[in-house]
């Protein structure tokens, strides 16, 4: 019985809300900003379908904080919808999230130090140490203390050296991880010595050939560190020549052990006096002379000198003096020689040695002068005299000699003679000085003349048969034949028994004739009839 009106309301249709998917908030470092970014394909979801819908725009991404932290809130801003349809919808922006990560900082400045080998980590850095990386307006600064430590102890080139210690600090410290720098230096083979030995000092050879004593020790081992010395050392002086303090050179020494890659080995430098070498001269001879009251002394042969170094330019020269040790009278007397010099340009490497040398001085013969050998008549005798005053010849000036002694003069024959020899003997000298003399007897002459008087033996004149005995007579007459048998002219043979033969002891006067005969006899050999 009704029929239905329907009614007729109204009411509001409300504009769809409309998301977006498909994006992801990105991550990001610290960088003092709110700027963020997304990823992904943005897409509209909630459109009816077969509306004409589509997106657009140009999407912003804000971090809702500039700091640090982690799922930070990034709002969007700038998607759009448009379409046909788009009035029936709205879009809500889409609400991301990301990561803000602490900004790494870096130091700058500083620069790794070598150093020379020392067994140890320890590093060193200079310059001055600077951040790196901090945004600008932030309150972060550098503190801390730095250790500077090598990644290894051993020898190495660009040896990494890893540092801690630095920290940041500062309101927005909290932004920043602080990267600890990472330096690099040389690790340098630390230099050996060697000591203990000192060098030789040498006379010179014209060589640089040098030794040294002692016992070489290494110095400057790390304790503990495995390093030995070794090798074969040769030393050699810088030069040549003669000097003091020559510098001496060492090479051949060397080290080993698991720790000498770590070392270098300084060879040591040592030094030494090279002594100018002696030289001598040979080929000379002493003289011997006679004592002159001088020290003055002579040389024979040719000098050479002895001991010069092959291929050396060094001769002989100088204007050499002979001189006696003594100038008195000896054997073997030493003669010292100066004057003698050396020359060339090698000259200065060497020393000369005057040569000793030795020689006799022999006495001095004096002679005596003054003395005249004096005339005599036959006595039958040698017995000589002389005259005058004997003075000595030959001394030399200022000596201490004299004469004395008591002379005895000889004839050399008891005969009568002229210029007959007489000999000398009995002078002597004395004196300090007469040691070095000798003295010669002088030797005269003079006559023996015949005696004045023929000799009579006996004197007859008494003589009777009376007077006389035999006996008596018979000895005269042997007497008288002893005078004539030793008479230096009388017959080599005196046959007594042939004088006496047929006498007897009554013949007296005839006895006493043959003793006359004798007499007569010597009286004629003396020269007197």
């Amino acid at each position: 019985n009704y029929t239905l009106t329907q009614p007729t309301l109204s009411g509001d249709i409300t504009a769809k809300e409309l998301t977006i998917t498909g994006i992801t908030g990105g991550d990001k470092e610290y960088d003092d900003t709110t700027a963020a970014s997304a990823s992904g394909t943005a897409t509209l979801v909630g459109v009816e379908a077969g509306d004409d819908v589509f997106l657009g725009g140009s999407p912003v991404f804000t971090f809702a904080s500039a700091n640090v932290g982690t799922g930070v809130t990034i709002n969007t801003s700038g998607y759009t919808i448009s379409g046909t349809d788009a009035g029936n919808y709205t879009l809500t922006q889409p609400t991301l999230s990301g990561d803000i990560t602490a900004k790494e900082l870096t130091i700058t400045g500083i620069t790794g130090g070598d150093k020379e080998y020392d067994d140890t980590t320890a590093a060193s850095a200079s310059g001055t140490a600077t951040l790196v990386g901090v945004e600008a307006g932030d309150d972060v600064f550098l503190g801390g203390s730095p250790v500077f430590t090598f990644a290894s102890a051993n020898v190495g080139t660009g040896v990494t050296i890893n540092t801690s210690g630095y920290t940041i600090s500062g309101t927005d410290a909290g932004n920043y991880t602080l990267t600890q720098p990472t330096l690099s230096g040389d690790i340098t083979a630390k230099e050996l010595t060697i000591t203990g030995i000192t060098g030789g000092n040498k006379i010179y050879d014209g060589t640089t050939a040098a030794n040294a004593s002692g016992t070489a020790t290494l110095s400057g081992v790390e304790t503990g560190d495995d390093v030995i010395i070794g090798g074969s050392p040769v030393f050699t002086f810088a030069s040549a020549n003669v000097a003091t303090g020559v510098t001496v050179n060492a090479s051949g020494y060397a080290i080993s052990g698991t720790d000498a890659f770590n070392y270098t080995l300084t060879q040591p430098t040592l030094s030494g006096d090279i002594t100018a070498k002696e030289l001598t001269i040979t080929g000379i001879t002493g003289g011997d002379k006679e004592y002159d009251g001088t020290t003055v002394a002579s040389a024979s042969g040719t000098a050479t000198l002895s001991g010069v170094e092959t291929g050396d330019d060094v001769f002989l020269g100088g204007s050499p003096v002979f001189t006696f040790a003594s100038a008195n009278v000896g054997t073997g007397v030493t003669v010292n020689t100066s004057g003698y010099t050396i020359n060339g340009t090698d000259a200065g490497n060497y020393t000369l040695t005057q040569p000793t040398l030795s020689g006799d001085i022999a006495a001095k013969e004096l002679t005596i002068t003054g003395l005249t050998g004096g005339d005599k008549e036959y006595d039958g005798t040698t017995v000589a005299s002389a005259s005058g005053s004997a003075t000595l010849s030959g001394v030399e000036t200022g000596d201490n000699v004299s004469l004395g002694g008591s002379p005895v003069f000889t004839f050399a024959s008891a005969n009568v003679g002229t210029d007959i020899t007489i000999n000398t003997s009995g002078y002597t000298i004395n004196g300090t000085d007469s040691g070095n003399y000798t003295l010669t007897q002088p030797t005269l002459s003079a006559s023996i003349n015949p005696a004045a008087e023929p000799l009579t033996i006996y004197s007859f004149m008494s003589l009777d048969v009376n007077a006389v005995n035999g006996f008596s007579m018979t000895t005269q007459f042997e007497q008288a034949l002893d005078s004539l048998s030793t008479h230096p002219s009388a017959p080599t043979v005196i046959d007594r028994n042939g004088f006496l033969s047929g006498h007897t002891v009554g013949n007296e006067v005839f006895l006493e004739y043959s003793i006359q005969q004798v007499v007569d006899s010597i009286n004629v050999l003396n020269g007197f009839e």
